[in-house]
């Protein structure tokens, strides 16, 4: 499988039309050692997303495209990665304490306000 060049997504391009979507496309970040490439077959959007399209807890950079609790297959996965393989069914949960950096971490006032979305 050949890594598209670009991604497609809805995306909500401002807070005043936080409920207004569009379909856009973007360019991926790059590929690292410890990426999994989801096929994506599932996804969740939650009351955090609607915090990060609303810019209800910092401004948000838009355009933005919401939906963080996914499931899908592994289709690509970096040479660092040891315990999922290719074709695994793999699923993304919230992202709390993904960053480590804080002790306790609340999905409201985390430190750093590293939101995945």
């Amino acid at each position: 499988m050949c890594y598209p060049d670009t991604f497609e997504g809805y995306a909500v391009k401002s807070k005043e039309n936080w409920s207004d979507f569009h379909r856009i496309e973007y360019e991926p970040k790059r590929f690292e050692d410890y990426d999994i490439d989801v096929e994506i077959t599932h996804c969740g959007v939650c009351a955090s997303d609607l915090h990060v399209i609303t810019s209800g807890w910092k401004q948000t950079e838009y355009p933005v495209v919401p939906g963080h609790e996914i499931a899908g297959t592994a289709v690509r996965v970096g040479p660092k990665v040891k315990s999922i393989k290719k074709g695994d069914r793999v699923g993304v949960g919230a992202q709390i304490w993904s960053c480590l950096a804080c002790r306790i971490v609340r999905l409201i006032s985390c430190c750093s306000m590293l939101i995945v979305v």
